[in-house]
């Protein structure tokens, strides 16, 4: 036997244009400052506030007006964080919020910037109504970051070399009508099998228009003139909590004027719930599309990295470079097995 068959053959790598993708594409997923006006939404500093070195306090409930166009109606519980201070006291959904450290407060807006005045492990007291009967709550605000890195170390080992979690009913972008329609086969995450695949969720504010959208856009540009363009896809996943609450057809079109000033060129769809709104069940389904979380998913289509709190940068970029150099090692068209070494 030759020397030359002895030798084991040479893994194909990636080239280097497109292991600086790993580099750039973390840039793109800092996470977003959030709408102005506020939404009903977990009560607390939203993903991606600056709150300077103060910790930000976190409740960990949603709200919603008890009547929805009457602001003095009242607030009703519509969801509890899994991991939150709120279940801790004894939350349930349903509750009616009367009034906080003996506060009445009728209004979201008022009993977010009550919350977020607060320290992490104040004591809070809570009076809310539950079927017609007046229930005392008490407790101590958490830290929003600890409670959801602990969630988030949570899903990453449930989820860890696994089928990622579902995704909301999606309308996938049409580039040539410039509007969502309803997905064919294959559908926007059905053409991610097989491909090396960054999901991302984002949506229209600033921060996220500039290190999300428009770099996923950049990643796809620069990755077509490489040899790997057909074997790494990426999905970027339109979500608004508060564009939702305004209605379907509203938070279509503010999604579509959104695309139409800056076209994009990696695939977008619209995650939208036939009811206008998710339940609670929802949320904790798709959990990683409501806090614009970040995925990476292999050509087995399993979760090789999953992000929903803080910036991914240097972590993103190495779990994405390291699925870079296997993907060049495997060689072949995508998905196929790694070719052996010869004899």
């Amino acid at each position: 036997m030759s020397t030359t068959n002895r030798r084991a053959a040479r893994p194909r790598q990636p080239t280097a244009l497109l292991l600086r993708l790993g580099t750039c594409l973390a840039a793109c997923l800092a996470p977003c400052a959030g709408p102005a006006q506020i939404p009903a939404q977990v009560i607390g500093p939203q993903q991606g506030q600056q709150a300077g070195p103060r910790e930000s306090p976190f409740l960990g409930i949603f709200t919603e007006q008890k009547i929805s166009e009457d602001r003095a109606s009242g607030l009703t519980v519509t969801y509890l964080h899994p991991l939150s201070p709120a279940k801790e006291m004894g939350f349930q959904i349903g509750d009616e919020i009367k009034s906080l450290n003996d506060q009445i407060f009728l209004e979201q807006k008022g009993l977010f910037e009550a919350l977020r005045s607060s320290n992490v492990n104040a004591k809070v007291r809570f009076v809310v109504l539950r079927a017609g009967k007046e229930v005392r709550l008490e407790g101590r605000l958490g830290s929003r970051d600890k409670v959801l890195r602990a969630y988030e170390d949570q899903a990453r080992k449930a989820f860890a070399g696994k089928p990622p979690p579902p995704a909301p009913p999606l309308l996938a972008w049409d580039p040539a009508k410039k509007d969502f329609a309803v997905a064919e086969d294959p559908g926007p995450l059905d053409a991610l099998r097989g491909k090396l695949s960054v999901v991302m969720a984002f949506d229209d504010c600033a921060f996220c228009k500039e290190n999300r959208y428009q770099r996923l856009s950049q990643m796809k540009t620069v990755l077509s003139t490489t040899k790997e363009a057909d074997r790494v896809a990426f999905l970027g996943i339109y979500y608004s909590e508060s564009q939702g609450a305004q209605g379907k057809d509203a938070y279509r079109s503010a999604a579509k004027a959104f695309l139409e000033a800056s076209l994009p060129a990696a695939p977008v769809a619209l995650a939208i719930y036939p009811s206008g709104k998710p339940k609670p069940e929802d949320r904790e389904a798709h959990f990683v599309v409501h806090n614009h979380g970040t995925m990476i998913l292999g050509t087995d289509g399993l979760v090789s990295f999953l992000q929903i709190v803080g910036k991914p940068d240097q972590e993103f970029s190495a779990a994405f470079q390291k699925a870079l150099l296997a993907l060049g090692e495997r060689g072949g068209k995508p998905g196929e097995p790694k070719k052996p070494s010869s004899p």
